[in-house]
């Protein structure tokens, strides 16, 4: 489902259409927010699955958001286009542009997929609590990011049609703004969150010590947002270019060569462990951020050839 979600979302998108993507993320969020205490303690009757249950939670989560946006994108009916069976004709440069474009998008994805899986192996050695709290900060962390992904969707199309109208200065110009808004509405997020990190994360557990540690990774990832304006933004915007090779570079190195082993070393020299895991984590966004505004500012992505 995660695939099929973002091959969905990246049309939608494409048609100038960041709504209904950034919607049925939010849907998946606010549900998985809602599934992991239930699934992973077992409340109102359910099963106590534990880290089995923050997986299941997320899994039916992207089901259900997969599910809605495939039905928006393939069956409602829109002004700016129009798919039907028989628009389904590929030709031979087609499938190799599709194939250069879109194998390393997929390669970033399963970088992220795998990683993930990695870290919550991390996380669960650390027991229970720190599971549930590593869920509820990721659906915060998903949800603060929405803004981000839109605002990058937007930057994908204004660069590629300027490129394609040979505005290249135009096209760097809609990028940076983009960022920039982005910047100013994640650093809100921040100032607003981590005050009040406690008193969030208590809206999705009783339990003290989940409190303290989901409270304690809201304060450490949040600050650290402001720069995912930059991985998340420049880099849709250079894919926009169709350059998806560089961003999907700079995705393995922030999460391979940074957050995974930081996330494996510093637990051991922290007093909380999972403090650990969650400066990895700021970290690599960092790393991520300043790797792909360099790209950006290095320009090659401007000379793409699709």
């Amino acid at each position: 489902p995660i695939f099929m979600f973002f091959m969905a979302s990246s049309s939608l998108q494409a048609t100038g259409d960041t709504i209904t993507p950034m919607f049925s993320m939010l849907v998946a969020n606010i549900l998985n927010m809602i599934l992991d205490p239930i699934m992973i303690f077992g409340l109102f009757g359910f099963s106590r699955l534990e880290a089995k249950g923050a997986a299941l939670a997320t899994i039916i989560s992207q089901l259900v958001a997969t599910g809605y946006i495939c039905w928006m994108l393939f069956f409602r009916k829109n002004a700016n286009y129009s798919i039907r069976w028989v628009h389904f004709k590929p030709t031979v440069q087609m499938m190799k542009n599709l194939i250069g474009i879109g194998l390393p998008s997929s390669g970033q994805l399963l970088t992220r997929s795998i990683m993930s899986l990695v870290l919550m192996r991390i996380v669960a050695g650390f027991g229970t609590a720190a599971v549930a709290a590593y869920g509820i900060g990721m659906r915060f962390h998903h949800t603060s990011l929405m803004p981000a992904f839109a605002l990058g969707g937007a930057a994908a199309t204004m660069v590629g049609q300027n490129l394609g109208a040979g505005l290249k200065n135009r096209a760097v110009k809609a990028a940076w703004l983009a960022s920039w808004i982005c910047v100013a509405i994640m650093a809100s997020i921040a100032v607003l969150m981590i005050p009040f990190a406690a008193q969030i994360t208590s809206i999705f557990s009783n339990s003290e010590e989940v409190i303290g540690l989901g409270a304690n990774y809201l304060k450490i990832v949040t600050p650290c947002y402001i720069f995912v304006a930059f991985s998340i933004v420049l880099g849709r915007a250079v894919n926009g270019a169709g350059d998806t090779l560089a961003p999907m570079i700079t995705t393995i190195i922030a999460l391979w060569a940074f957050q995974v082993p930081l996330a494996a070393i510093l637990p051991r020299y922290m007093a909380q462990p999972t403090n650990g895991v969650w400066w990895a984590m700021g970290a690599a966004v960092v790393v991520h951020g300043l790797l792909n505004t360099a790209w950006f500012m290095y320009g090659k992505w401007l000379d793409r050839k699709i």
